[in-house]
């Protein structure tokens, strides 16, 4: 497997923006996470270990739903969510820091890179948090390996687990139960505001059930065919979601495709008007302009990466994660894609 630069800046504003669907429509107390990623160009990650992630075990048969035609931003009361990590974690676990917990989300999907996050938010007194878990089981050999591509210089290291390291905005990551887990809060923005939750995490992490290992919209169809190709295989892991597009106005879709090594995802990342959207654009490292993608593109077979503008003005970044993706790869993807991103 090629080693391919880890793009934390890349992606650290799709996640944010993401996660901020959970929490519209609730109190004004707790700040939008701000464009983290915007204050550096996309950097090369440390080397990857020469032993790969080891696949992880699969089910014969493969479960499939389709995501709902719009996003759910509503907070529910706790104990009215069932299913997901947030739903099994007790309403008191975050201590009195926090404060007294009212609201909790459905779960949505972060496919920003390898492997697949399920995601859920609680709303707490004090402050919005939110809480990230691998999407299938992994091993220790996975946690090494993700540990060691995404962990920054500036990553302090956590005792919560073995190998936990906590970043410069305050988010904590850990592994336990089978599980890479995050949690953050988006007031405090640090560890210690956090550890009481990360520990009830780590309690209940081993009883959290995987969804369905295919979520998908028709939206996404025409990319499929691409996303193989570039994978070398059929996904084990597809998600696919309509997604708000916070704070611009209207959703759409993202779609993800994996596999227990790589990732192919294609998703909007806002106005193409937008300086923090466009600043990836410009400093998509040793790219190169594309013809016939939307109304302007470019590529970075280095970072396997592009990027679209489509007629109505958004950008859509096409990508492929710890995998082997050519340049005339991703243009074929990104292609087949714009029948969808018109």
């Amino acid at each position: 497997m090629t080693t391919l630069p880890v793009r934390t800046a890349l992606l650290g504003l799709t996640a944010a923006t993401l996660f901020l669907t959970a929490c519209q429509g609730a109190d004004d107390q707790a700040a939008a996470p701000p464009p983290e990623a915007a204050t550096a160009a996309p950097t090369p990650a440390p080397s990857a270990p020469t032993q790969a992630p080891s696949p992880s075990a699969t089910t014969p048969e493969v479960r499939t739903s389709e995501a709902p035609d719009k996003p759910d931003t509503k907070l529910r009361k706790p104990g009215e969510v069932k299913e997901g990590l947030c739903a099994l974690v007790k309403p008191e676990a975050a201590g009195k820091k926090l404060g007294k917990l009212s609201g909790v989300s459905t779960i949505d999907h972060r496919i920003t890179s390898w492997p697949f996050h399920e995601a859920c938010a609680l709303s707490y007194e004090k402050s919005y948090v939110s809480v990230e878990w691998s999407a299938t089981e992994l091993t220790d050999e996975d946690w090494a390996w993700y540990r060691s591509a995404h962990r920054s210089e500036t990553a302090k290291d956590n005792k919560v687990s073995d190998g936990a390291w906590v970043d410069e905005y305050g988010t904590l990551t850990f592994f336990g139960g089978g599980r890479i887990m995050s949690v953050t809060s988006l007031v405090f923005r640090d560890a210690k505001s956090v550890e009481p939750l990360a520990k009830e995490m780590m309690r209940v992490a081993d009883r959290v059930e995987n969804l369905p290992e295919h979520i998908t919209r028709p939206e996404c169809d025409p990319g499929a065919k691409g996303a193989v190709e570039i994978l070398g295989g059929e996904p084990t892991i597809v998600r696919q979601s309509m997604v708000n597009l916070y704070p611009e106005k209207g959703n759409a879709v993202a779609c993800g495709w994996s596999t227990d090594l790589a990732a192919v995802t294609v998703t909007v990342m806002g106005s193409a008007k937008d300086d923090s959207v466009t600043y990836f654009w410009d400093n998509l490292p040793n790219s190169k302009k594309v013809k016939g993608v939307g109304k302007r593109a470019v590529v970075s077979a280095e970072m396997g990466t592009l990027f679209f503008e489509t007629g109505s003005g958004r950008v859509v970044r096409v990508e492929a994660s710890e995998s082997e993706a050519s340049e005339k790869q991703l243009v074929a993807l990104a292609k087949a894609m714009t029948k969808t991103h018109k």
